[in-house]
């Protein structure tokens, strides 16, 4: 049975903090009055039965900012799920959702405001609970696909999106004293197995890529092209290639570059050192003790750039962030004199789409040949 959580003390606080954009007039706010920090708090779920075990017992830290945290869940679609409190009729429903929840979980019953979460995509997520969120008295529930789901999202078949931000004059310069000359600011890479093009909005800027022989040499080689035309024939199947020449006779397109494939082959090792960020949604890398990830992370979200010593920028992290059909990698910098007003702290992103989907239709045939 259900119990109404009535604690009229806490009524203000849950009306804004908890209810979020449901009908607040004459509502039963359910508290659990004897709740207090440092309650055993448990996930229950058709899952696991409904049962309270030590498995799905959060862990209570009380110096978190989220003192409750229930990491690594495995969660089947449509699966129904509650926080509850032990040998106890309070509990902890979808009243208490966040924008980040929201993303994959819905109500299991749309006419009741305390209903059940519902899952919408199966998956491993890590699960969070606050009664103060933000010490405003707020009851919040975050649940966010982990980090290292994230992380592995993407491998070989996607198509990313960046943006340098930085002011024009450090861009200036930068582009000046780059290694790569070529660099830009914005881009659209398109990968698939054993390929990748690059094109810009213009397709004249960037107009080329990289791909494998999968039947040359055990597939142990990479060629350099441009498409000819624009990227507009970047559609057509019968568009040819131009200006081939062989880069590498020990490493194959998917293994050369910082992209996809190394964070999915990582994701557990670099998703076990990231925290989330809960006013942000986000997970955090921090640079120190992480250089060669957040390395990788520079590599991805600003293609071309060798951040070079004599145009210096100092990364203090790296992050990313479920987006919904987007994933976003992030490099910070605390160079803020060299980042365009509306990057915050961002110096370069890289959106993720089209996992599983993307296709680059004329570099087939000479993957293949």
């Amino acid at each position: 049975m259900r119990t109404k959580f009535v604690g009229l003390l806490f009524l203000a606080t849950l009306l804004s903090g908890c209810a979020g954009s449901v009908e607040t007039v004459n509502m039963n706010i359910k508290k659990a009055s004897s709740f207090s920090l440092g309650e055993d708090i448990y996930l229950k779920s058709g899952g696991n039965g409904w049962t309270e075990s030590e498995t799905s017992k959060l862990t209570y830290n009380s110096t978190a900012t989220v003192p409750y945290s229930l990491l690594g869940v495995t969660f089947a679609a449509n699966e129904e799920f509650k926080l509850h409190a032990k040998n106890s009729d309070n509990w902890i429903g979808v009243n208490c959702t966040t924008e980040v929840t929201a993303r994959h979980f819905t109500t299991a019953n749309a006419s009741d405001p305390y209903a059940n979460f519902k899952t919408v995509d199966a998956g491993t997520y890590d699960v969070y609970f606050t009664s103060n969120y933000q010490s405003t008295g707020a009851w919040k529930v975050f649940v966010v696909k982990s980090a290292a789901t994230l992380l592995a999202a993407q491998d070989l078949n996607y198509t990313r999106t960046t943006e340098i931000k930085a002011t024009t004059e450090y861009f200036t310069e930068l582009t000046a004293k780059n290694y790569f000359t070529s660099i830009t600011r914005n881009r659209t890479t398109e990968f698939i197995d054993n390929g990748l093009y690059m094109h810009d909005t213009t397709g004249t800027t960037t107009n080329s890529g990289y791909y494998t022989r999968k039947n040359e040499d055990s597939g142990v080689n990479m060629y350099h092209y441009t498409l000819a035309g624009s990227s507009d024939n970047r559609t057509v199947a019968s568009t040819l290639i131009e200006n081939e020449r062989r880069d590498s006779t020990t490493k194959n397109t998917n293994d050369f570059f910082a992209n996809g494939h190394y964070f999915h082959d990582n994701a557990a090792a670099i998703g076990a050192l990231m925290t989330f960020d809960f006013n942000n949604f986000n997970y955090y890398l921090p640079l120190t003790g992480n250089e060669t990830y957040v390395t990788q992370f520079m590599y991805f979200t600003a293609p071309l750039f060798t951040n070079p010593t004599d145009a210096p920028i100092t990364f203090n992290g790296a992050g990313i962030k479920d987006v919904g059909t987007t994933i976003s990698y992030y490099i910070y910098s605390s160079d803020a004199t060299k980042l365009d007003a509306s990057a915050n702290t961002v110096f370069a992103q890289a959106d993720i789409t089209n996992i599983g989907t993307t296709t680059i239709p004329f570099l087939d045939k000479y993957i293949n040949q």
